[in-house]
């Protein structure tokens, strides 16, 4: 039943399962864990009117969550059948917990909508607070498996260094 090669690899096994790789939490915990940077802009958009059917007025919020963050673009994209008439936009710095809102004004070209229907997305560029956001990920209660929390740090500092602008957009979809 068993041979010589069996009994080898079932010896090998129990080994590996006993070691303490395999035992230490942080290591189980690790294998089920994945963690992500907190959210440093909240965006939403709301819709206040129309006029007609053919025109729908929105307001845009960019909300700080995290830190002061800077050099915030503001862009709009749309489904084929609307046509957004708010201009892009920068806005210099929001600090933490600071909201700007901007009205969007999209008319209604034609019926085509698409697969999806009619949709306004708002989506921004900026500089997140990367000193703010490092502080919170160094949290060992919030983020306790050691070498994720350190991925996440380094890949902060690798972000900063490189300066290249964080995106977030949402959609809305027009009824």
């Amino acid at each position: 039943m068993f041979n010589d090669f069996s009994c080898l690899v079932m010896v090998f096994c129990l080994s590996l399962v006993s070691s303490p790789a395999f035992c230490d939490e942080s290591f189980i915990a690790s294998d089920k864990a994945f963690y992500s940077l907190p959210e440093s802009v909240e965006l939403k958009v709301t819709e206040k009117a129309r006029a007609f059917g053919k025109s729908v007025r929105m307001s845009a919020t960019i909300e700080s969550k995290v830190g002061t963050v800077k050099n915030i673009r503001v862009f709009f994209n749309s489904s084929s059948d609307l046509k957004v008439l708010s201009e892009t936009r920068t806005i210099n710095a929001l600090e933490q917990g600071e909201k700007q809102v901007i009205n969007i004004i999209a008319v209604k070209m034609d019926d085509n909508s698409g697969d999806l229907g009619s949709w306004i997305r708002l989506g921004v560029r900026y500089t997140p607070d990367h000193n703010e956001l490092i502080k919170i990920v160094s949290d060992e209660t919030s983020y306790p498996v050691k070498h994720l929390r350190e991925r996440l740090i380094s890949e902060l500092h690798s972000s900063m260094d490189e300066g290249e602008p964080y995106l977030d957009a949402v959609r809305h979809f027009v009824k």
